[in-house]
């Protein structure tokens, strides 16, 4: 399924999976579908991520900034124009998906060290099919 993010969701997205919440769900034992549609849509914004970080640091390059320290208040003002921008591109990304129903069984299933909580479901609710 095609779903529209900005840059910085991709960005973000990526960021979470990665905190200590994101650690966390990968340590619990999801059901395949989940774990599958999880693993393979960061795969596919981590594809999407390369373009957008090469053009970051050709950005940064251009007006002779360090990417590794970001944007700053003495930046040059048309850099952060540019970042904006690229941050607020909508991108069009193939994620897996899978249905509520399986998310559900699971929920009620689960024995107590593989709980769900309210961070780890925020992980993956942008994987859960609209309709059934």
């Amino acid at each position: 399924m095609v779903k529209k993010f900005t840059n910085f969701q991709i960005v973000n997205t990526l960021n979470a999976s990665a905190d200590e919440a994101g650690k966390c769900l990968r340590a619990k034992r999801l059901p395949v579908k989940v774990a599958y549609a999880w693993r393979r849509s960061l795969d596919e914004l981590e594809r999407v991520y390369k373009v957008y970080d090469g053009i970051r640091v050709d950005l940064f390059g251009k007006y002779g900034a360090d990417p590794a320290k970001g944007l700053t208040d003495g930046t040059d003002p048309q850099l952060t124009a540019d970042m904006t921008e690229l941050l607020n591109m909508i991108v069009d990304v193939d994620v897996h998906t899978f249905p509520r129903a399986v998310l559900d069984s699971y929920i009620e299933s689960c024995d107590d060290d593989d709980t769900l909580t309210m961070d780890e479901l925020d992980r993956i609710s942008w994987l859960v099919e609209e309709k059934e």
